[in-house]
């Protein structure tokens, strides 16, 4: 806000400054021309003295303002570096929080029992897979599809029944 409010203010004083410079330097570049017309060669060159001072002056002033923009730029480049810095500094504390609330000690440990527990997992599902002939291993899946033909018998059975039928008003005839 305060770059914003300052380089309007900076913009609106150089423009009314550079159209009051450029005014003079007109009007002493016709004072020129007339004193020239009228053979008055030494006023003539005291105006275009005049008149090169104030071109001089629209320069320095077209400098200035160029200089306090980038200043202008360089603040906001500054404080655009802080706010990242600063959300750096807020990123990295969460990190290191993060890694004191888990240390990889326990991620290991944790991905170690995991591993552990498939592979007892594996190995069970291996001797349950050879003890059972095809003939025992067809009848358990036999087994297991009529336990879920009965569980879907009795969702169904609980259900709420629609109406069969729906009953009609009567209707009246009325004579006009």
């Amino acid at each position: 806000m305060h770059s914003y409010v300052t380089d309007r203010f900076l913009r609106a004083f150089t423009s009314e400054n550079l159209a009051r410079i450029q005014g003079i330097v007109d009007l002493e570049m016709g004072i020129a021309a007339s004193l020239v017309a009228q053979g008055r060669k030494d006023r003539a060159l005291l105006a275009l003295k005049r008149k090169k001072l104030q071109e001089g002056q629209l320069a320095k002033l077209d400098a200035y303002l160029l200089n306090v923009e980038e200043m202008l730029g360089n603040l906001e480049l500054t404080k655009n570096q802080q706010r990242l810095m600063a959300a750096l500094k807020q990123g990295n504390a969460a990190m290191k929080e993060m890694q004191q609330a888990m240390p990889l000690e326990e991620v290991e440990k944790l991905m170690q029992d995991s591993a552990d527990a498939k592979e007892y997992e594996q190995s069970l599902r291996q001797l349950l897979g050879e003890s059972l002939n095809p003939e025992e291993a067809e009848a358990a899946e036999e087994e297991l599809h009529q336990l879920e033909q009965q569980l879907l018998d009795e969702h169904v059975l609980e259900m709420p029944q629609a109406a069969a039928e729906q009953e009609e008003p009567e209707r009246v005839l009325v004579a006009a």
